[in-house]
């Protein structure tokens, strides 16, 4: 059996506290326990989505990446992953990673208040649109 989870976060780790950053930790570890297998999808830029690729690689998750395209290349992780999908517009390929998981988690920078121009909150609202189970961290 595969688990596909999704994953989204904020490019600014500086806003999420250590305590939150300890919580997405013991979730990925939680999930890693038994036989099943877990892809981790997540759209490959810097902060969060880097630091969750590395946490879900150590526990052996099959890290998937969905690149973006028109992306500046300081906002591109330097991660190897399992898989990668064709890089497209981020907020398609934010679709993309909703539309093929099973479960989205969410570490937006303030997850008391949405924001606007956000592509993390943009990800959230489109996974709520879908209906999709959605875990905040």
């Amino acid at each position: 059996m595969t688990i596909k989870i999704g994953f989204t976060g904020t490019q600014s780790v500086s806003q999420v506290s250590q305590e939150r950053l300890q919580r997405l930790y013991k979730v990925l570890e939680v999930l890693a326990v038994g036989e099943t297998t877990i892809e981790f999808h997540h759209g490959g830029c810097v902060g969060m989505d880097e630091i969750a690729h590395r946490m879900a690689s150590n526990l052996g998750y099959q890290t998937v990446v969905h690149w973006a395209t028109e992306v500046a290349p300081n906002k591109v992780a330097n991660i190897t992953a399992h898989e990668e999908r064709e890089g497209k517009p981020p907020l398609e390929r934010n679709h993309d990673i909703v539309d093929e998981c099973d479960t989205l988690i969410a570490v937006p920078k303030n997850p008391e208040t949405e924001e606007r121009r956000s592509g993390t909150w943009a990800t959230i609202r489109y996974a709520r649109q879908c209906d999709a189970a959605i875990l905040y961290v």
